[in-house]
């Protein structure tokens, strides 16, 4: 929902009292979410701030009560709405400039292909997140995560539909049957099969959704899939 005004003034002066470097990290950090390491943080922030200033930066903002420092190294806004606030003070260009360079940062480190391509997406590049938004569903799908598996195919296919081959999009809509019969959502994993073979001009039962995306498989693998 939108936050209250009276509440985003609250946040914003609480902000606007750190020293002006500190309020500059937490800004960019926000791009990252409401956790980031500051290693990242770092290495976004553009001029090439030194970790060491991000530190004191984290410092400063944890004795303001805005930000904690989790056991693991990775640093917390105190709040989901203070990231927002924070975030909401760059203008969209940078905002995109940063998920940009979030994502090779994230990508360099071996990050979650999820992780990779929400940046991707917030930086303007959609096409180039939809390898990893296909990695992000298939590895859902071997880890039983089937919900997940089909936000992320779900959104390969709301961003690649008309850009893709018909092949690949037949694949991401034999993922989709795949990780609904899993579900035991028949009824969805007969719609996703049914349109994976429709792209792929093959006539299949629709009724044995199981077999028909068995069938799919063989032939997707044929055509490299």
């Amino acid at each position: 929902g939108v936050l209250p005004e009276s509440v985003a003034a609250s946040i914003a002066s609480r902000l606007e009292r750190l020293e002006p470097h500190a309020q500059r990290v937490l800004t960019v950090a926000s791009v990252l979410g409401s956790v980031f390491e500051p290693q990242v943080g770092a290495a976004i922030l553009p001029y090439g701030s030194g970790i060491d200033d991000v530190e004191d930066s984290v410092d400063i903002a944890a004795g303001a009560r805005l930000v904690e420092r989790d056991p693991d190294g990775t640093v917390r806004f105190s709040h989901a709405i203070i990231a927002e606030v924070a975030g909401s003070r760059l203008p969209v260009p940078e905002q995109r400039q940063l998920h940009t360079a979030a994502a090779m940062v994230l990508s360099a480190r071996g990050a979650e292909p999820a992780l990779i391509a929400h940046h991707l997406v917030g930086g303007g590049k959609p096409l180039d997140a939809l390898d990893p938004l296909e990695a992000a569903g298939r590895q859902a799908l071997a880890a039983g995560a089937y919900a997940d598996a089909g936000e992320e195919l779900d959104m390969a296919i709301e961003l690649g539909a008309d850009a893709v081959a018909d092949d690949r999009l037949a694949e991401w809509h034999r993922l989709l049957a795949a990780a609904a019969r899993l579900q035991g959502d028949v009824a969805r994993a007969r719609a996703e099969a049914e349109l994976a073979s429709e792209l792929l001009g093959m006539s299949v039962p629709s009724s044995r959704a199981g077999k028909t995306i068995g069938l799919l498989g063989q032939a997707l693998i044929q055509t490299g899939h």
